[in-house]
């Protein structure tokens, strides 16, 4: 498949405010259920002042597209909430336009939208009105898309907009032919060397920003260890947790409590557990820890996918066992053989992590074979194809009515 990269051009005061202030401190946290502006009234202020450099944004793309499209019935496929309004804005400049829209982000439920004033709604609900077909990451996400663009929205012409579950999908080939990269440039003497393979190898991947919830995490993996002399003896927490984004509060504050929880880890009974903290964005390591854990314990807040615990299912060589977030999209794909767990739980965290350290290896390798089945038959490129397939009959549907 050819690629063109085309540049859009922005000022700096464009780019500050749609990616800095609208896209990473209000939409992504929006999305992900703990924007409350009533907390803090700087961001209250940018909620006004910042979408007009979004606006001018996604409006930029919107142009960019046009002069880019061939002349004859083109397709476009829009990705996620940084570019919620260039359907409408592309539709408007070329009606005549396929468009899908995919949101990978949890999709907000109805209530949170009162946060935001009412012409900014109205902006949003019209952007994602121009798209023929809007995928979303989990069928539980479809009520929610729905409610935000109200009962039908108003598209002459082009009938109802119609919204369904496509969830995003892990490259199994591309997956295998990265890992076995890595683990040709791997050597010995990295700090996974000194990680325990005694059968209690517990990973945690994930950036550090709040909404991946790893110092509750952490605490989870605490308790257990203090109660249990057995399980310091023969358990190491390797934590991949590279910093997220450095200018926000709040992901300064989960990067420290990450290195505080970790730091108390190694101190648990009075002697040296393993407790190996990596804050470098190193995908190949990874993927490489991904091979080899016995328990990933992955309980994000909220998240739209995680792919990677779709990625450790498949790559896991150990019969590693994946405590799952039911807030989260890969959980529906993981079931039934993950570990489910509600991400405030931090007992119940507790709980599944001694459930899956005792696990008999019988059960473990079974549960992982039926996950690891599932994933190999993902495959992005029919993903993608679904989605336009489905929404040029959606279009040649409308064009028959009319």
């Amino acid at each position: 498949m050819r690629r063109n990269l085309v540049r859009v051009p922005l000022d700096d005061r464009q780019w500050s405010g749609y990616r800095d202030t609208w896209c990473h401190r209000i939409l992504w946290h929006f999305c992900h259920g703990w924007f409350d502006p009533s907390r803090d009234s700087a961001a209250e202020d940018a909620i006004r002042q910042e979408f007009a450099g979004y606006h001018e944004a996604n409006e930029a793309l919107a142009q960019t597209l046009t002069r880019h499209l061939p002349q004859e019935s083109p397709w476009v496929q829009i990705h996620d909430y940084r570019l919620l309004l260039v359907p409408g804005l592309l539709r408007r400049l070329r009606p005549d336009c396929g468009i899908v829209f995919h949101m990978h982000v949890p999709v907000p439920e109805p209530g949170a939208w009162r946060w935001l004033p009412p012409d900014i709604r109205t902006a949003v609900r019209l952007g994602l009105s121009g798209a023929d077909l809007i995928g979303v990451q989990t069928p539980g996400d479809i009520a929610p898309m729905k409610a935000i663009l109200g009962a039908g929205p108003d598209r002459p012409g082009h009938g109802l907009l119609h919204v369904e579950a496509h969830p995003v999908p892990i490259d199994p080939d591309h997956l295998f032919r990265t890992a076995r990269l890595a683990r040709a440039r791997a050597t010995n003497a990295g700090p996974e060397s000194t990680w325990s393979d005694r059968g209690g190898r517990i990973l945690i991947v994930g950036r550090g920003d709040p909404s991946k919830n790893l110092p509750r995490i952490l605490k989870a993996i605490e308790r257990p260890l203090l109660r249990r002399p057995d399980l310091r003896n023969r358990v190491s927490v390797p934590c991949l947790a590279p910093e997220s984004r450095t200018k926000p509060l709040a992901y300064r504050r989960c990067q420290a409590a990450i290195r505080a929880r970790m730091a108390t880890l190694g101190t648990v009974g009075g002697h040296g557990l393993s407790a190996t903290l990596l804050e470098d964005d190193d995908r190949a390591r990874a993927l490489l820890a991904l091979e080899d854990y016995d328990v990933l314990l992955v309980a994000p807040l909220a998240d739209g996918m995680n792919l990677v615990a779709k990625e450790g299912a498949l790559l896991n060589r150990r019969g590693g066992i994946i405590i799952a977030s039911t807030h989260m999209g890969a959980w529906e794909a993981l079931q039934p053989d993950c570990l489910d767990v509600h991400p405030l739980d931090t007992d119940g965290m507790a709980r599944a992590l001694e459930r899956a350290l005792a696990m008999s290896m019988a059960e473990r390798h079974t549960r992982h074979e039926r996950m690891c089945c599932r994933m190999l038959r993902e495959d992005p490129h029919r993903w993608l194809a679904g989605q336009l397939t489905r929404a040029a009959a959606i279009r040649g549907c409308i064009r028959h009515a009319a």
